[in-house]
C-alpha cells in the first residue's frame, strides 16, 4: 500500500466534489460501497445503468484521480451532450478520465467488455462508438494519478496547486524514497466514481 495513499485520495474526493458542485448540476456519488460487480468494467457499467434506471437520460462520469480536471470541463461536456455526441476525456496513459453519454447511446454489454484499466481503453472505446455510427467529442487530454511516478510528475509540474496538495505529494514521495521501493496505487481500494446527471428525469 502506498504511504499516505488514503490521505491523498481523501483529498482528491473532496476536490472533485467541490468542482462538481460548482457546476450546479445534479450528481450522484458511487464509492466502492455502492458499486456492484466482480470486475472494474462490471462495476462501472452497473453504476451507469443504475443512474439511467432512475429516469435520467444523460450523464457525465468522472473519477477522483485527475487533479487538473475543472468544473469548466464538466460544463463543456454538458454542452456537447446536447449536440447528441458521446464525450470522452482522454488520459495520457491511454485510458479516459471523463465520459459523457446519453442513455440511447449506452450499450451495456459492449461497455462492460472494453479493456478497462489498460492503455488500449480509449482506442477500443472510440472504435466501438464509431462502429455504432456515433459522433465523438474529445475533451482536452489530462494526466491522472495511477502510480508513484505520477505523484512525482504532479509535484514537479503543477505549480498552481494548493499547499495542502503539495504537502501530501511531498510526504508520499519522501516515504517512498525512504524505503527505496517502487509502489503503485491500489486503484481497487481507492477507486471512487462520481456520476453527474445531465438530463431531466423521465416521468413515464
Amino acid at each position: 500500500m502506498i504511504p499516505n495513499g488514503e490521505k491523498l485520495f481523501s483529498y482528491f474526493n473532496a476536490q472533485i466534489l467541490e468542482k462538481v458542485q460548482k457546476t450546479g448540476l445534479p450528481y450522484f456519488i458511487y464509492s466502492e460501497k455502492e458499486q456492484h460487480g466482480t470486475t472494474f468494467g462490471a462495476r462501472f457499467t452497473n453504476a451507469i445503468a443504475a443512474v439511467f434506471a432512475k429516469g435520467f437520460t444523460q450523464l457525465i462520469s468522472v473519477g477522483n484521480d485527475t487533479p487538473s480536471l475543472e468544473a469548466t470541463d464538466i460544463l463543456k461536456t454538458h454542452h456537447d451532450l446536447q449536440q447528441n455526441k458521446v464525450v470522452i476525456g482522454p488520459a495520457t496513459d491511454g485510458g479516459i478520465y471523463l465520459l459523457g453519454i446519453s442513455k440511447e447511446h449506452f450499450n451495456a454489454t459492449t461497455f462492460q467488455e472494453l479493456p478497462w484499466q489498460t492503455r488500449h481503453l480509449r482506442t477500443a472505446f472510440q472504435q466501438s462508438l464509431l462502429q455504432e455510427g456515433l459522433q465523438i467529442k474529445l475533451q482536452r487530454t489530462l494526466k491522472d494519478v495511477d502510480a508513484q511516478q505520477d505523484v512525482s510528475w504532479f509535484y514537479k509540474r503543477l505549480q498552481y496547486v494548493s499547499e495542502t496538495f503539495k504537502n501530501i505529494l511531498l510526504n508520499i514521495i519522501q516515504k517512498i524514497q525512504s524505503v527505496n521501493s517502487f509502489l503503485t496505487f491500489d486503484i481497487a481500494t481507492f477507486y471512487t466514481k462520481s456520476l453527474f446527471n445531465k438530463g431531466s428525469p423521465s416521468l413515464s
